[in-house]
């Protein structure tokens, strides 16, 4: 006896598959974020001239975004102060205004403390001082865009035998649907 059973699933297109990773990139869990309190930031740090190297919003990508706030359809903006030793790195992370979502204020003190390099401040001798910088960073999740399917189907052939156990299974054909017909 051969049976033959068409499956039919929707797939989406390579466009849609790309609108979210499939897992965004991930950073090492870091010792970063302190209290404000017991930061070591002092009033006279953010007088100090400090540059940072590169725009800090331009260090954040779509893959940056926290997979569990992709899913929780979380954003928010979290507002830092970031400590910059003598040697432009960060010293730490401080986060002055919550987003209201723990995933996205740690992921924006990660992606800091990874990428951002600053030129040091000087103090009035010319040598390299710590001091102090804020910044704001916005997540935003994209909105979301139709997804677009194209029907897919898979026809199986099955051969039993009179016990009932399966003898033969053949793949007779698989792939896109023309839906124009």
């Amino acid at each position: 006896m051969i049976v033959a059973i068409a499956l039919g699933v929707a797939t989406p297109s390579p466009e849609a598959a790309q609108a979210f990773p499939a897992e965004p990139a991930l950073l090492p869990s870091l010792p970063y974020i302190s209290e404000l309190s017991k930061s070591g930031l002092t009033s006279e740090m953010f007088d100090r001239p400090v540059k940072a190297k590169a725009n800090l919003v331009s260090l954040f990508s779509t893959e940056d975004y926290p997979l569990e706030s992709i899913r929780n359809r979380e954003a928010g903006t979290v507002a830092v102060v970031l400590r910059v030793g003598r040697d432009g790195r960060l010293v730490d992370c401080v986060i002055e205004q919550s987003s209201g979502y723990p995933a996205l204020d740690s992921q924006t003190c990660r992606v800091l403390w990874l990428r951002a390099r600053f030129v040091p401040a000087r103090n009035k001798d010319g040598v390299p001082v710590e001091s102090a910088w804020r910044q704001r960073i916005r997540w935003e999740l994209p909105e979301p865009k139709p997804t677009p399917f194209k029907p897919w189907s898979i026809r199986i052939a099955l051969e039993f035998i009179k016990g009932g156990g399966v003898l033969a299974c053949n793949v007779e054909s698989s792939g896109a649907i023309d839906a124009s017909q």
